[in-house]
């Protein structure tokens, strides 16, 4: 990724459904079937990476239920996990 830092979610097969699209990129305006695949490899890699990150976030919100039951505070303040309580609505919200 060009000075682009890689998101830690997305899975291998995600990134190679970008590394499709940007091949085809150059090629997109060339005939209508191109388009239409690069339209397809557009909401496919949208759809994927939605589905990668909620279920990135649920594994994270496993170990955090998991660490909690045990009583292991070191490991639910974990760098990749990012927790906020808000005190008006008295929810846990892990980003």
């Amino acid at each position: 990724m060009k000075g682009k830092s890689a998101k830690e979610w997305l899975t291998d097969a995600t990134w190679k459904l970008v590394e499709e699209r940007r091949n085809l990129k150059p090629k997109r305006r060339e005939n209508a079937e191109s388009r239409g695949h690069y339209d397809f490899l557009y909401r496919e890699i949208k759809r994927q990476s939605q589905l990668d990150k909620d279920s990135y976030l649920r594994s994270l919100c496993e170990q955090v239920e998991k660490a909690h039951m045990q009583e292991k505070s070191k490991e639910i303040i974990h760098p990749s996990i990012h927790v906020y309580f808000s005190e008006t609505s008295n929810k846990i919200y892990i980003i």
